[in-house]
């Protein structure tokens, strides 16, 4: 085989590979969005806390399942964080995908619960949260909707994902025990108020079955 010969049959081979291998990413974007249709939310985690990616250190893992695991036992708000390693999918499906994501795993982890999800994709650093439905219900939607819309959660500083992830959880519990204890507060002045119109009430019948006693009493006959 001559030098002309041989260089063109490598330019060929050369040439094939590189179209199997651009056919073999297009597939891997593809596929993946496709099957994004039918996103299943992963097992609920018993700390709150579930990284898939492993893209916080364990410290920082287990100071964040810490708060979570009080804020649940505290305020019987559940906050869940579910990091995962790659979304598999094309870089304009990222958002999509993960708004996906998360309605399916708030969905199944909170259905029964008062709460919220936080989901970050540490691959694209998207992170996106959602808060439960009987969340909305028990604190109203208004209220709901001005935790989330925070604007330090919806800071661009640049800071590392940890610090995100961190800060976020920190202000959703934060939100929360607020709308909680002014939700007790609520209670308490509606008990005392209930108390209050209870014993004016009882007052007032006494009184009532006193003055009719006295009024018998004054007109017996002689």
């Amino acid at each position: 085989m001559g030098t002309f010969e041989r260089n063109n049959w490598i330019v060929r081979v050369l040439r094939r590979w590189n179209n199997s291998r651009s056919s073999a990413l297009l597939l891997t974007f593809l596929i993946p969005a496709r099957l994004a249709l039918a996103i299943a939310a992963p097992p609920k985690p018993d700390n709150h806390y579930l990284d898939q990616s492993a893209a916080f250190p364990p410290a920082i893992a287990r100071e964040i399942a810490e708060v979570l695991k009080k804020c649940a036992r505290e305020q019987d708000v559940h906050i869940y964080v579910l990091a995962v390693p790659t979304l598999k999918v094309m870089p304009s499906r990222v958002e999509a995908t993960l708004e996906e994501l998360l309605k399916a795993t708030r969905d199944a982890w909170l259905e029964d619960e008062v709460g919220a999800l936080i989901v970050f994709d540490d691959e694209s650093g998207h992170a996106t949260m959602a808060a439960s439905e009987k969340a909305i219900t028990e604190f109203s939607p208004v209220s709901i909707n001005v935790l989330l819309k925070d604007p330090r959660l919806q800071s661009k500083m640049k800071r590392s994902a940890a610090e995100k992830l961190a800060d976020t959880v920190t202000l959703l519990v934060e939100g929360f025990t607020e709308l909680r204890t002014r939700q007790k507060v609520a209670e308490r002045k509606r008990e005392m108020t209930q108390v209050i119109f209870a014993s004016i009430a009882g007052g007032a019948a006494l009184l009532g079955t006193a003055s009719f006693a006295l009024r018998k009493r004054t007109h017996r006959p002689g």
